[in-house]
């Protein structure tokens, strides 16, 4: 249930607090804390950003794949489950997240494979992480579904036999030596060896169902080692698949594209910047995929008992209750000021509970960046933004939408 504190039950519940010094009120059951009338909700500037949630939005329709990828990535292994080296390195890159059609699996794997998935394909998602940035081995883990365990058996061998002797990575000019390659404990994997540079990478794909479980390797330890971390996340990329449900293809346009109403109560994108396919709600294993530190994060998501995080224009964590929602709150400003370089500048007015960051642009980001968390009952909610008013802005609207009627 949504906090329920619309702007004109504010004008009353303030009149009330400056008659009642020293008082909280509770209003449909959420207790108001003691604001001073300058530093009330009432004073929230959210500029042009809009307040007021969207409707019920209903059935997915068009979108209902890229909503079975982003369930998908709840069954997706994340690399740090199969090597704990592989936590913490690697930027977010176009590699990670959701594969919207069979043109885009050229993210995670090199020409000439992807053009061989063009056999009814579904929707995938993907993941790349390397061991803190060395990339002394890294991991590029994907599920690829399709119509039908036929589709998924015709398209891994469409994409394995397209492959002569050499591949290409993404735009790169250089074509790279490739040979198939066999895979340990999976004898029906297809897997192709091939150097890059000073690391020896794999490429592997298995079928099961519907899927392609695919997965690109690199080690500086050699062909071995890069096929071994493939069997390794096969070994627990099946049976966590395997307690997946997948969607029936006549039936995608029927799931529900905001099943728990938090995105629609999310901050959107402005319309001049183009959503791509990340945006939308995410459990929070899947959204691991986008953490900065995916190993500390699934424990803290843990504790905190989050169940759903949306993401938009802002980032909003749904958790157990109020407690836990400040406990994120904490952890990631703390995160902020003693590990990724932000230092702590102006909040927002009426809003005296939120926290604010500022960080000068580096090399990796090339802009400063401000961020912004608050609370709002038992959501968390999060901005970053290349300007600080527009960061206090949004996060103000953020709360306004969150906390409507």
């Amino acid at each position: 249930m949504f906090v329920q504190r619309g702007v004109g039950a504010l004008a009353a519940a303030m009149a009330l607090l400056l008659m009642v010094a020293g008082c909280a009120v509770t209003m449909d059951g959420v207790a108001m804390p003691d604001l001073d009338a300058t530093e009330s909700v009432l004073a929230l500037d959210p500029g042009h950003h809009p307040t007021t949630p969207k409707p019920p939005l209903g059935a997915a329709g068009p979108e209902g794949h890229l909503v079975e990828a982003r369930r998908m990535a709840e069954a997706l292994t994340q690399p740090f489950q199969v090597d704990p080296d592989l936590g913490t390195g690697g930027a977010i890159s176009r590699g990670d997240g959701v594969i919207e059609d069979a043109v885009a699996v050229e993210n995670v794997f090199p020409a000439p494979l992807p053009a061989g998935a063009d056999h009814n394909f579904v929707a995938g998602f993907a993941v790349l992480r390397d061991n803190k940035g060395v990339q002394e081995k890294s991991l590029h883990n994907a599920l690829l579904r399709f119509a039908t365990p036929e589709d998924a058996a015709a398209a891994a061998e469409d994409m394995a036999g397209r492959v002569r002797g050499s591949v290409t990575f993404f735009e790169m000019d250089t074509s790279f030596a490739a040979w198939p390659v066999a895979i340990p404990r999976y004898p029906e994997s297809k897997g192709i060896a091939f150097e890059l540079y000073s690391s020896q990478g794999v490429l592997a794909l298995t079928t099961r169902g519907p899927f392609i479980l695919g997965q690109s390797t690199l080690s500086i330890d050699g062909w071995e080692a890069a096929a071994e971390l493939v069997a390794d996340t096969l070994d627990k990329q099946i049976p966590m698949l395997d307690g997946f449900t997948p969607t029936p293809v006549d039936q995608l346009a029927e799931l529900p594209l905001d099943p728990d109403g938090v995105l629609a109560r999310t901050l959107p994108l402005p319309p001049e910047i183009d959503p791509g396919v990340s945006v939308g709600t995410y459990g929070p294993h899947g959204y691991l995929t986008y953490s900065a530190d995916p190993v500390r994060d699934q424990e803290l998501f843990e504790e905190t008992g989050v169940t759903v995080i949306a993401k938009s224009g802002a980032t909003v964590y749904q958790a157990r209750d109020g407690a836990a929602a400040e406990n994120l709150l904490d952890e990631f400003a703390e995160r902020a000021r003693n590990e990724l370089g932000f230092r702590d500048s102006d909040g927002v007015v009426g809003l005296p509970e939120a926290v604010c960051f500022t960080r000068e642009r580096t090399s990796a980001t090339r802009r400063n960046q401000h961020y912004c968390l608050a609370t709002a009952d038992r959501y968390l909610m999060q901005i970053l933004a290349a300007n600080p008013y527009a960061a206090r802005q949004m996060l103000a609207a953020q709360y306004l939408m969150l906390t409507a009627e």
